[in-house]
């Protein structure tokens, strides 16, 4: 049967089953009117209004966000809309840089229900300002039709190879899903989430960064950076194994961030490994096997702000003695998942031993490999410069620089003195809260983006500045450039349509209808090993880390707290980090999944075919030698990491079988003398 046509009759039966039992249960009319009254305190907080005959503009700013309501009327929905505005200036005043510690008059408000419209008015109604927000009807609560479309995406992706199709499917059943199966509702819904997802400026930095590295990765390899690089690194290569492991290697030291790692080391070590037999399949894995599993569990990284941030919120929620970080430290010894990933790589790279789809893959690459000739010349452009390593060099380390930079200038704004030599300093500066450089925002996608795009500058002026060679024409390295784009356009329609899945999957409550699963009646030493299965799969199903951190954290550390204690909340905090990285690291609706296939040339179908047994195997045994042991108190981490690598190690060696025996010997790289002889 034509893939299409099943993909297609697959997500048909997914309809049938939205419609088949009939409509959702719906939330209480309660639940409703509170929802209604807290976007109406949001807008009239955030938007602009009009007041009086000549519709002068009027906008609440500056220290009126700090000041209480009291109400100007006994209306229950006055009274109730008081409450929600006192809450929301609590938060705010929280967060709000300048702190609102001083003392201000009380707004009075007067909130009503006119034809379908809540109403909102700072004063006397009829002269005061007057905002007004439509009644939303009362949502269908999350059941189990909230997991069709993440399934037929996963599904459509693996089996069908389809997965622009796939999401696209998902997509459309995650509107109707949303919207109880009704046509318009479930348009205007697809609307709203396609235009949150590319006015995104979180989405467009992280596309402006994935383009910047990847121009400049073409233009490396026009103006000789590539080929110097790669000549520089083949210099200690002397087979597949040691390709592997310069590759590793390269992914430790890029870990601050997984979506450099992924570009960086993916698009600068594919020519490496090519040479000597080692498939794409195998660098795409090495790549985001040493991403999100290495930033999530690494002191400095951009994954760090968010966990701890999350972490810091419930300690002070739950009155602990911890802060954010304390708990974040406190937890490493239990990230099992990660520490397994992370040395797993090491293990099928040292031990020349592969499993399931991944052996297959290897024996191909293998028998396929192409004579290994000059290092370079996979990479070098036959009418460009001659290889020259700095000119990948310099702009990966101005790059790298200029990350640390923005850092640094961020801290500095929030009146943090950094402090370069010390991982407290190091620490205040990834916490810093975000600052403006001018009208834009220092969030980290931002900083990632502008370091991009410097360095992409400077990789530009590189190729025009080559002393004694012909300099590269603007026109030369405009064509580069575009010719690296247009081979990973596929991948950013891809990325884009699983961030548009994700943020259907929250609007339907796809994490919230599999946290409710659990239930309360839960044995105190099994809920780290439940939480950990749960938040592997709400981030498998949905592809995002960090959407099931944030879902996650909120909920379980209270539980944790209310039938356990200190440690098993502890252990309950690494579950879910662990967790959501597993999903991270394999889901096929994961960024960085499809960011390494990207990189790396590698179909992401088969990309997540091969990993999946080495993620799954990481993830059975940390269940099993780690979060269960450990909730019910046998032993602690000391024993675990031991005992986890032990068991890993000798169940890789028994599942997996040798690629080929006559990689053993040793396939060596002849020099420069070799490849132009005299």
């Amino acid at each position: 049967m034509n893939p299409k046509y099943a993909a297609f009759g697959l997500g048909l039966l997914c309809l049938v089953a939205l419609y088949a039992p009939g409509p959702r249960d719906r939330e209480s009319p309660g639940l409703t009117q509170t929802k209604n009254l807290q976007h109406l305190v949001d807008v009239t907080r955030s938007t602009e209004t009009k007041i009086g005959t000549k519709k002068l503009s009027f906008q609440l700013e500056g220290a009126n966000l700090c000041r209480q309501a009291e109400a100007g009327d006994k209306n229950p929905l006055t009274s109730q809309s008081v409450a929600l505005w006192n809450e929301t200036v609590k938060g705010y005043t929280a967060t709000e840089p300048i702190g609102c510690n001083y003392d201000l008059q009380v707004l009075p408000i007067i909130v009503d229900n006119e034809k379908g419209h809540f109403r909102l008015h700072l004063g006397e109604k009829g002269v005061a300002p007057m905002w007004s927000v439509a009644a939303r009807e009362a949502e269908p609560k999350p059941d189990w039709r909230s997991l069709l479309h993440p399934l037929l995406a996963i599904v459509i992706a693996i089996l069908f190879s389809r997965v622009v199709l796939g999401l696209g499917l998902a997509i459309l059943l995650g509107a109707l899903v949303g919207s109880d199966g009704a046509p318009l509702a479930a348009f205007s819904l697809l609307f709203t989430q396609v235009k949150a997802t590319l006015y995104s400026q979180w989405n467009g930095w992280i596309l402006v960064f994935t383009c910047g590295l990847i121009a400049m990765v073409s233009l490396m390899r026009i103006n000789g950076g590539m080929a110097g690089l790669v000549r520089l690194l083949s210099a200690r290569v002397h087979n597949r194994r040691d390709a592997e492991s310069a590759t590793a290697t390269l992914g430790f030291g890029l870990f601050f961030d997984d979506y450099a790692n992924t570009v960086v080391v993916g698009s600068t070590m594919g020519a490496v490994t090519d040479r000597f037999g080692s498939s794409r399949a195998k660098l795409a894995y090495i790549v985001d096997s040493t991403s999100a599993p290495l930033a999530g569990l690494a002191f400095l990284s951009t994954w760090i702000g968010y966990e701890v941030g999350l972490l810091g919120t419930q300690c002070q929620a739950l009155g602990l003695d911890l802060n954010g970080y304390a708990l974040f430290l406190e937890g490493l010894g239990f990230r099992l998942y990660c520490l397994l990933a992370l040395a797993l790589v090491w293990i099928s790279i040292r031990s020349r031993r592969e499993m399931g789809p991944m052996l297959q893959a290897q024996r191909q690459a293998m028998m396929t490999r192409a004579p290994i000739d000059d290092p370079s010349d996979e990479a070098k452009d036959e009418t460009g410069p001659s290889p020259k390593a700095s000119r990948a060099i310099i702009p990966l380390a101005v790059t790298f620089a200029s990350i640390l930079g923005f850092f640094i200038y961020r801290a500095q704004l929030g009146g943090i003195s950094p402090d370069l030599l010390s991982l407290v300093g190091l620490r205040e500066i990834l916490m810093a809260d975000d600052q403006a450089l001018g009208s834009l925002s220092l969030d980290i996608a931002s900083i990632l983006g502008l370091s991009s795009l410097i360095g992409l500058l400077v990789c530009l002026a590189l190729g025009r500045l080559s002393p004694g060679e012909t300099s590269l024409g603007a026109g030369t390295q405009i064509r580069a450039m575009g010719r690296g784009l247009h081979e990973v356009l596929p991948a950013i329609q891809i990325l884009v349509l699983a961030w548009i899945l994700g943020g259907m999957t929250g609007t339907v409550g796809t994490g919230t209808y599999l946290e409710a699963l659990i239930g309360e009646s839960i044995n105190p030493g099994l809920l780290p090993a439940i939480t950990f299965l749960l938040a592997a799969a709400i981030a498998f199903a949905t592809g995002t880390s960090f959407g099931t951190m944030g879902i996650l954290i909120p909920i379980i550390l209270p539980l944790a707290m209310g039938i356990g204690d200190v440690g098993i909340l502890i252990i309950c905090s690494a579950a879910i980090l662990d967790g959501a990285i597993f999903g991270d690291h394999c889901s096929p609706l994961s960024d960085t999944t499809i960011l390494s296939s990207l990189a790396s040339k590698c179909s992401l179908d088969e990309h997540v075919r091969t990993q999946l047994p080495y993620a799954l195997l990481a993830m059975v045994i940390a269940l099993l030698i780690g979060y269960i042991p450990a909730g019910l108190g046998w032993y602690g981490p000391w024993a675990a990491i031991p005992a986890g690598l032990l068991v890993l190690g000798g169940s890789y060696w028994l599942i997996s079988q040798p690629i080929e025996d006559a990689d053993s010997e040793t396939l060596e790289a002849p020099g420069p003398a070799a490849s132009h002889p005299p």
